[in-house]
């Protein structure tokens, strides 16, 4: 083959690559109908920071609930067999509420846990929660419930020991703002949510 030929057919070979090219970029960039265009948001919001350290302080000895040692920590009521402690985060707009209750008789730890689901199901609405179980060594359990989006009360948990305590909280948001705004805290208040539920003496 000359060498006249052999360009002519490697300019027909470069040719041809840059109209492929042009094609595949061509259909790349058309935007097919009824798809959705991307479009950057006017104004950023900015990433909340942790304002909480993970150190964490125990409230109530003898079931071990350990609090955030930063937040605002006070008991809400104290019985023989009830109490209760309210643990806030001004900086996050959010508390955590946790209580606990000592039954005496299978009946009525049952009743107990079905009234603690109800109102779990009652704060959700028609939320599907993501759920976490965590199992204690001596047989009791733990079961947290995520529910992410626009919702006042978005992490829950109930756990047991089976036989005669239950220990039962929420995270509760001042109001619901944007979800990506929020998404920061929410993960920090549920890392607390996880230590608390992880370390009961249950």
């Amino acid at each position: 083959m000359s060498r006249q030929k052999r360009n002519a057919m490697m300019w027909k070979c470069m040719v041809i690559y840059v109209i492929a090219l042009l094609a595949i970029l061509l259909v790349a960039c058309v935007r097919k109908e009824g798809q959705r265009v991307g479009v950057p948001r006017p104004v950023a919001y900015p990433r909340v920071e942790r304002s909480y350290d993970t150190v964490y302080s125990c409230v109530y000895a003898p079931l071990n609930i350990e609090l955030n040692r930063n937040a605002k920590v006070e008991r809400t009521d104290s019985a023989a067999d009830a109490g209760g402690f309210r643990a806030a985060y001004p900086r996050y707009g959010a508390e955590l509420l946790c209580g606990y209750n000592r039954v005496g008789d299978a009946k009525k730890l049952k009743e107990l846990l079905a009234l603690r689901l109800e109102r779990v199901a009652l704060d959700l609405g028609n939320k599907e929660p993501d759920v976490f179980r965590h199992d204690y060594p001596e047989g009791g359990s733990a079961t947290v419930f995520y529910s992410l989006r626009d919702c006042l009360t978005p992490v829950h948990f109930i756990a047991t020991d089976s036989v005669g305590y239950v220990v039962s909280g929420t995270v509760v948001l001042d109001r619901i703002s944007n979800f990506d705004s929020i998404a920061p805290v929410l993960d920090y208040l549920s890392y607390d949510v996880a230590h608390l539920v992880k370390n009961l003496n249950l």
